[in-house]
This record gives structure tokens, C-alpha cells and sequence, in this order.
């Protein structure tokens, strides 16, 4: 049933910058500019806050910008922006 589907939380800063150190071996401050990158292209919400969910107009318009910027060519800025892996 859909009220058994589990909603994983977004991540906080300090989640993010521990996962990015143990999966890609990037410092905090590597991590902070790749999400500030991600941002300012419109592609996460706002890095610096400790906000867990999204609201549902925030969710429709991150899902409208991904499926315009990313999904077409998904490839293209991650491979800028992370490092090989």
C-alpha cells in the first residue's frame, strides 16, 4: 500500500558532506560547492538548510526543472561537477 512506502528524509548538510567524504573522498568544503553548484543551477534545494522535507509546489518544481535540465542529457553537468568515481 502507498502508506507503506517508505519517504527517506533529504539529507543535511552535515549528512551530505559525511556520505560525499565516504562515497566520492571529497572534503565538506568540496561537498558545500558541489550543492551550491547543484543549486544555483536549480537542480536541489537550497544546501544550507536543515529543512528534511519538501513542500509539494517546491517538489512539482524541482521535478519540472529536472525533467527540462537533466533528464535529456543526464550526464552532462554531474560528470562536471563529481569526480570520477
Amino acid at each position: 500500500a502507498a502508506s507503506d512506502v517508505y519517504k527517506r528524509q533529504l539529507f543535511n548538510l552535515a549528512e551530505l558532506q559525511a556520505e560525499c567524504a565516504k562515497r566520492f573522498k571529497i572534503s565538506p568544503d568540496e561537498t558545500l560547492q558541489v550543492a551550491q553548484d547543484l543549486y544555483e543551477k536549480k537542480l536541489t534545494t537550497y544546501p544550507r538548510t536543515d529543512a528534511r522535507v519538501l513542500s509539494t509546489a517546491v517538489a512539482k518544481e524541482i521535478g519540472e526543472v529536472y525533467a527540462v535540465n537533466v533528464i535529456p542529457r543526464p550526464h552532462d553537468d554531474i560528470a562536471k561537477i563529481l569526480p570520477s568515481i
